[in-house]
């Protein structure tokens, strides 16, 4: 009878672990004997619904992914940032860090273009928000982990991608934002899955491009 309460018991303290293992994979390998502490920790770092974050970002996504399918002007300016904007919630909703920044640049580039403006204006929003951005990591001492610097590089790109509108630029800060996202999400960010296939689609899109620029 002993031997098998002890087995019980066994199975029981380890089964936090196994859900954990089960919905979330690549964040096992950090796990300590506190399982379910860290658990209720991960439960709180997002606010309200996660799978409904993750479905306002999917939409936001998805909007992005149309608007690349259309001609430039009005309406894929439109789509770009609406789709952005509920990516940026999604990502606040999440508590991600370095998503909110991200989104922020882009809905403020974006919402700039509608401006009537200097174009001069346009392009240096994004890059001086992005400057700014990656100050705001540094101080924090964010930049010492290279896969949060590699992202921080993806930003910069992207930004001057905003400027200069080269479709080499995008597929640059487009590569460095895929690789930032997808191994962010095999660190456990689950939601960085969204970013990881937007950029990935980015890539593709601005491998064309570039193909067309240079046989054209």
């Amino acid at each position: 009878m002993s031997m098998e309460f002890h087995l019980v018991n066994k199975v029981f303290t380890h089964l936090p672990e196994q859900i954990l293992l089960l919905y979330n994979p690549p964040s096992i390998t950090h796990l300590r004997k506190d399982s379910v502490s860290q658990i209720n920790a991960l439960m709180k770092s997002h606010f309200g619904s996660h799978l409904l974050n993750v479905i306002i970002g999917v939409i936001g996504m998805l909007l992005v992914i149309y608007g690349t399918l259309l001609p430039v002007g009005t309406p894929q300016k439109a789509y770009y940032l609406i789709g952005a904007g509920l990516m940026l919630v999604s990502a606040i909703l999440e508590r991600q860090q370095f998503f909110i920044i991200l989104e922020l640049i882009i809905v403020a580039g974006t919402a700039i273009a509608f401006a009537h403006i200097s174009n001069l204006y346009k392009e240096a929003l994004p890059l001086a928000l992005s400057f700014a951005a990656l100050t705001y990591l540094g101080f924090r001492g964010e930049l010492k982990d290279k896969l949060t610097l590699f992202g921080g590089m993806g930003i910069i790109v992207l930004a001057l991608g905003f400027a200069i509108t080269n479709p080499l630029v995008y597929l640059v800060g487009g590569a460095l934002l895929t690789v930032y996202s997808y191994f962010s999400w095999k660190r456990g960010v689950r939601i960085a899955i969204i970013w990881a296939v937007l950029n990935a689609v980015f890539v593709l899109t601005s491998v064309s491009d570039v193909y067309r620029l240079i046989t054209g």
